[in-house]
């Protein structure tokens, strides 16, 4: 009796300690926040959870969801997708955009990315640093340069934000290619800021090289996306 009393309590012990692990894990959608494009589709996953998922759109007349998590962009608007694992509610934010409106935002981050960030930033400062004048062999004011660009970018996050929530197969390339560009922005505004950039043989910075060649795949796309 002894023994089999023994059994019951180590039993308890292990479905407790189970339920306890699981109620610490992080339950998470992989995206909280997608646009989508009028038409196209893509899925959402839970993480951290083998339960079973209960699907829901507040707008169903703006995306719809299925049992399997696929939400499919109806009309412009917006609305939430909810995913119930047991009473635990978590949200996905859709913006169902027209093509037009998504393709007019691209290009304004392409002109910015192109202009402010390249040819007036950092393209300037690696002519500057190697030959003393800006990438057209006139006099540069660095300390200007570095502000102005400090300030273009200053939008980076927000575009990044916007790039990284597009979903649809039409989006992965650019995906792609911003993920680049935003990563080496970063390193190099960090160096240009830890130490003001010169024309000196010692001054160590970033290639910008493969950042230009990105930057014409930027292009390409958008080219492309016409």
């Amino acid at each position: 009796m002894k023994k089999i009393l023994c059994s019951i309590i180590f039993v308890f012990v292990l479905l407790l300690s189970s339920n306890n692990v699981e109620a610490a894990t992080t339950i998470k959608l992989s995206t909280t926040e997608a646009i989508l494009q009028k038409g196209d589709s893509f899925t959402l996953t839970v993480k951290g959870t083998k339960k079973k998922i209960k699907w829901s759109s507040s707008k169903k007349n703006v995306a719809t969801v299925s049992k399997s998590g696929v939400v499919k962009a109806k009309k412009t608007g917006t609305t939430y997708i909810t995913a119930k694992v047991g009473k635990q509610k978590i949200k996905c934010k859709v913006v169902v955009k027209s093509k037009k409106s998504i393709q007019k935002k691209i290009m304004q981050i392409y002109d910015w990315t192109c202009g402010d960030i390249w040819n007036d930033g950092f393209c300037n400062i690696n002519w500057y640093v190697g030959y003393g004048t800006d990438s057209i062999g006139e006099p540069l004011d660095i300390e200007k340069t570095v502000a102005d660009l400090n300030v273009a970018l200053q939008k980076k996050d927000r575009y990044n934000k916007y790039i990284t929530s597009l979903q649809g197969k039409e989006y992965k390339k650019l995906k792609k290619i911003w993920n680049y560009l935003y990563k080496q922005m970063g390193v190099m505004q960090k160096r240009m800021n830890e130490e003001m950039p010169r024309y000196d043989e010692n001054y160590d910075f970033p290639s910008c090289e493969k950042f230009g060649d990105y930057v014409f795949k930027f292009w390409d796309f958008t080219y492309e996306m016409k």
